[in-house]
């Protein structure tokens, strides 16, 4: 074997022995279906709506430089007034309602977990300007492989002078799972559509990183 090929095997081993020590770590999940729950009513409705939806969806990685995300809010007002829903993934209780008091906005967050890597919840909100009802989390089946780490979905209605939306925000996990067990957590909210919902808004972080596994959730959601 050649020297090359030698530090080739020897650097998947410990990729592997890596891999092996971090799997035997346990992530504080948060099990029950009814919380933590933290939710804010900021929002007076002194604007018009303009038929949307409109959304944006935004992984805020670990709930980071939550000012420069408030920030980049207020120096995009354009995006603001246009936007009826934000849908956010990774986030912390501290940051969403950070984000939500400064544009004075309805938010409702649930955490998935404890993340191991800084120590703080973990999960998804939504947010509109527009009231918020029937909010709940969904836990999605299948943890992580390498830490036991759960991932949800956070649901509510948006109650938008048109009518209620059905709004979903969720983060599936990465690709250290395998393609069907996340099409299995993207089926879980498909399940939890009631039969008589009109408008439905599925929205977030699904990690899809080929093309066939885009395609598949397409047609998934289709």
């Amino acid at each position: 074997m050649s020297i090359r090929k030698m530090i080739l095997v020897f650097a998947f081993l410990l990729l592997i022995a890596g891999g092996g020590l971090v799997a035997c770590s346990s992530t504080p999940n948060y099990l029950s279906p009814d919380g933590p729950r933290y939710a804010g009513n900021y929002s007076s409705i002194g604007r018009s709506y303009g038929g949307g939806p409109r959304t944006i969806t935004w992984n805020i990685k670990f709930s980071q430089n939550i000012d420069e995300v408030i920030q980049a809010f207020r120096e995009n007002q354009a995006a603001m007034e246009w936007a009826d829903i934000i849908m956010l993934q990774e986030m912390d209780a501290e940051g969403v309602d950070a984000i939500a008091r400064a544009m004075r906005w309805h938010y409702v967050y649930y955490p998935a977990s404890v993340h191991p890597k800084t120590g703080r919840d973990f999960g998804e909100a939504i947010l509109s300007p527009w009231p918020l009802s029937d909010d709940a989390k969904i836990i999605l089946p299948h943890a992580s492989p390498r830490n036991g780490q759960i991932r949800i979905a956070v649901r509510a209605r948006v109650q938008t002078p048109d009518g209620p939306i059905l709004v979903y925000s969720v983060h599936t996990e990465t690709a250290l799972m395998s393609p069907d067990q996340r099409q299995d957590q993207v089926q879980a909210l498909l399940d939890d559509i009631p039969a008589d919902a009109r408008n439905v808004i599925i929205g977030g972080d699904f990690n899809t990183l080929s093309p066939v596994e885009r395609a598949v959730l397409l047609q998934m959601m289709q």
